[in-house]
């Protein structure tokens, strides 16, 4: 019975101090809090030595939301593999040397069209080298 309280009260203690700890940390700004970037996506290469991050993020110049793609290698490299906005659901190949991704990105057609529908772009599938420097639809 004696443990049991002595328990109670280990634990009630702990309890306490990390809720006083809480209240020691300064708040979030409204800017902090709005230019935040959502991780919405995490994918790890088959040989386990990379992970593709999707992200998603306020560009309040352009009044939408951009989501990019990242490739975070292992030794801590950081890189980021689009630069669109429109791109996401990213997966890797299964020998891992590949990157395919969706975006609806418009085209350099489409860019010039005056014609086109309110819908936006279609949603294609696209191609990455996982070393960036080939990149097809």
């Amino acid at each position: 019975m004696r443990a049991r309280i002595y328990s109670l009260l280990v634990l009630f203690a702990l309890s306490a101090s990390f809720v006083c700890s809480i209240g020691s940390q300064p708040r979030m700004s409204f800017d902090e809090f709005f230019n935040g970037v959502e991780i919405s996506d995490v994918n790890i290469s088959p040989d386990g030595r990379a992970v593709l991050i999707g992200t998603t993020r306020a560009d309040w110049e352009q009044e939408t939301f951009r989501r990019d793609l990242w490739l975070w290698r292992e030794g801590g490299t950081l890189a980021q593999l689009t630069r669109s906005g429109h791109d996401n659901n990213a997966d890797w190949s299964p020998d891992g040397k590949w990157i395919a991704f969706f975006s609806d990105r418009k085209q350099q057609s489409e860019k010039s069209d005056a014609s086109a529908s309110d819908d936006g772009p279609p949603t294609q599938v696209y191609l990455i080298s996982t070393e960036g420097a080939k990149r097809f639809q």
